[in-house]
Formats: C-alpha cells, structure tokens, sequence
C-alpha cells in the first residue's frame, strides 16, 4: 500500500512520524508513505526524521516534488496543505482583530474568506487527484474542513474529512470514567467545528453527566446542561464574545519557524520541540483511521466528514479495511436538532456566497451564522471584501 502526504514539507508532519513510531506501529501495512510539497531541502530532512523514527520498519518514507508522480498509484491520499500558506492566517487574523470580530480559520469570517480565496485551488487539486488516482482513499485535514470537503468531494468520490474535536471529547470521558473509549456507546450530530456529543451510555446505562464535570474540568466548561450535550470547543468559545483571543496565527507560524529551522540544523527534532505545538490530531484521528483502513487492527468507530444530501456533514462511521461507513439511525435530541437545523442553513447560504459571491451574499451567510454570540453583519462582511475583493 502507498499513502502519499500532501503538504508533506509542513514541518508539522514530524509529530505525524513521531505518532506513527509508536509500538503499536499503526504504518506497518503500508509500504511506502511519499511526502509531497514545495520546500525540496524541508521534505528531503522530514523523509529522513520519518526514517529514523521508524528504524527500519514498514513504510519506507521518500520525498517527491512532482504532484502527479507522488499521487501515482496511491492507495490513500492525505491532503495536509495549508493553502495560502501562514500568511493568509495571519492577514485573516489582522482583518478580524482590527475589527473586533471573532478570528478563527475555520468559521465566520475566518472561515468563508478561507474558502472564497481558496475554492478554485480545492477544485483543482481535487480533479488532479481524481485523474492520477481516481480510486484512492482521500483523507482531508483542510480547513475550513467542512467546506473544502464540498469542493474536494466534487470529483472524489472517496472523501474523509477528519478532525479529532469529537474523539478528544469521547477521550475525555472514557477518562473521566475510567474505561477506554471503545466501552462508551455515543452520538454525535452537527458539522465541523460545529458539533454536539450527546446521549452517552456506559454499561448499558445513561452517563452521570454530573460526576463526569466534576471529574474534568475541560468537561466542566463544553457541557451545556440544556442541550443534554458536550459542545465543540468552537462553538464554546464563539457563543461568549469573552472567550475569544487573539495571537494564535502568530505563535502557530512561530512554533512552524522554530520546527523548521531546528529540522535544518539537526535532522532529528527532539520530543520537546515537537511538543511546542500539540497534535492531537495525528494521535487521535488520521493514524487510527489509517491502521483501520489499512487493516492493522479492527473496526474503528470515528466521525467522518462526507458529503450528505448535497452538504458535508459530520457523522459517526465505522472503519474497516479499505471501507469507511456512515452509522444509521444517528438521530440528535431535539435542542440540539434545532442548532443543527440553523447551521444547516447557515451552511448552505455559505456555499452560496462562495459559488455566486457578492456583497449582498455574504451578508446574508454571516448574518445566519448561530456559532458567535456576536456578531456584527457589516464589520463582518467589510473585513470579508478586504481579503477577498467581491
């Protein structure tokens, strides 16, 4: 098997190396990994960490340049490129800074300039995928996840949109129980960024909610007693206008400077410097999805993005090898349903503004937004129209 990494030169994909050495080995079944990107001398030393890290074992780790070469004959492709590179997050941030609006890549204003300025790029990347590879496995990370699997998922047909928010919370109370997650039976409901983990049982019975927030103070804050629900933490932080910070951009494109040029000088990144900036997302999310694909271990029990009823939307599935399946009968209470039903809309209009845009458009999709507690439509649309001109 061959799984090929684009955006294979972010010096990020080192922790993914560091993950993938675990003793479980979750690589073991694939034969090669190809790591795909722009920065030949960044991809040439990552290839060489990922090398090391394995000692030896299955997959061999090679670096290519050329995006049809890497994409040939790949069993699975994952797609890690941050379009535009860090410094369109960083001008994202300053325009909703200067502003007062809520900053974040992957919803508001963040997240429809993101996919405004990125909609042809996520096309055109998703048909040279289709072409070179057309039955590989696609394994998205871009975000905002949701609306470039939209775009991805119009010419791949075998799309996997992934974030690890809903296992970390699914983690959280295995832990707070003491049992392993694989003991929790649980629903989840909503769409990236945007979502409820609610009606959990243990040993056949409903979860104490209360001793869990008393046992986790993370819990304590993301469960919402109304909603009978642990909201992501997005939605968390966007619903209370003191929640929100400034500065994540710029320590996120500093901690990638700090790996890059440590990768350089000593070709081996140490534990430390990896742990700068947590990436709960290989552990939690992309290598578990990939052993179970690959069939290194059993049947692995996720949320997926996939597209349904013309929207991406994030949904329990079940991976086995070389399959990935929706869950049936994932119904949400009914507080949360009415959430669901409003960024559903919100959702649609969006992918409106981004097919048809213009100054009317956008208003309208930001003013349906229900994440962020505030909201001011015409700074929202102004800093829209200064990243992405309408």
């Amino acid at each position: 098997m061959k799984l090929t990494i684009l955006g294979g030169s972010s010096p990020f994909t080192a922790s993914f190396f560091r993950h993938a050495a675990a003793p479980q080995r979750p690589l073991s079944e694939f034969d090669t990994v190809v790591l795909q990107g722009r920065d030949e001398q960044t991809l040439e030393r990552l290839a060489h960490h990922g090398r090391a890290l394995l000692g030896g074992r299955r997959p061999y780790v090679s670096h290519e340049l050329d995006l049809d070469t890497a994409l040939r004959e790949a069993d699975v492709v994952l797609i890690q490129v941050r379009f535009g590179g860090t410094q369109w997050r960083l001008e994202v941030e300053h325009a909703c800074r200067s502003r007062g609006l809520f900053a974040d890549e992957t919803l508001g204003v963040g997240g429809l300039a993101t996919a405004l300025h990125c909609r042809d790029k996520w096309r055109e990347l998703g048909q040279r995928i289709s072409d070179v590879c057309p039955r590989a496995q696609v394994v998205n990370m871009v975000n905002p996840l949701s609306l470039s699997c939209q775009y991805f998922g119009e010419t791949c047909s075998r799309l996997a949109g992934l974030c690890e928010g809903p296992l970390q919370a699914v983690h959280d109370v295995a832990g707070a129980l003491d049992c392993g997650p694989e003991a929790l039976d649980w629903r989840y409901t909503g769409l990236n960024h945007r979502g409820f983990l609610h009606s959990l049982r243990y040993n056949g019975h409903d979860v104490d909610m209360n001793h869990v927030v008393e046992v986790s103070p993370r819990l304590a804050e993301l469960y919402d007693p109304k909603l009978q629900a642990i909201v992501s933490k997005e939605w968390w932080t966007g619903q209370a206008r003191e929640r929100w910070t400034y500065g994540r951009a710029t320590a996120v494109a500093s901690v990638r400077a700090r790996l890059r040029d440590d990768l350089l000088d000593r070709r081996i990144l140490t534990r430390e410097v990896l742990e700068l900036r947590p990436t709960p997302w290989y552990s939690l999310a992309i290598l578990p999805f990939l052993a179970a694909w690959s069939g290194r271990t059993g049947a692995w029990v996720s949320t997926t993005n996939v597209l349904a009823d013309g929207l991406t939307v994030e949904r329990r599935s079940v991976v086995t090898r070389c399959q990935n399946s929706l869950i049936p009968d994932d119904y949400p209470t009914k507080d949360v349903g009415r959430i669901v039903d409003a960024l559903t809309l919100h959702e649609r209009r969006c992918l409106e503004a981004i097919d048809h845009p213009s100054r009317l458009a956008v208003e309208e999709a930001l003013s349906l937004d229900p994440t962020i507690g505030y909201f001011n439509v015409e700074l929202a649309a102004e800093a829209v129209s200064q990243l992405c001109p309408l």
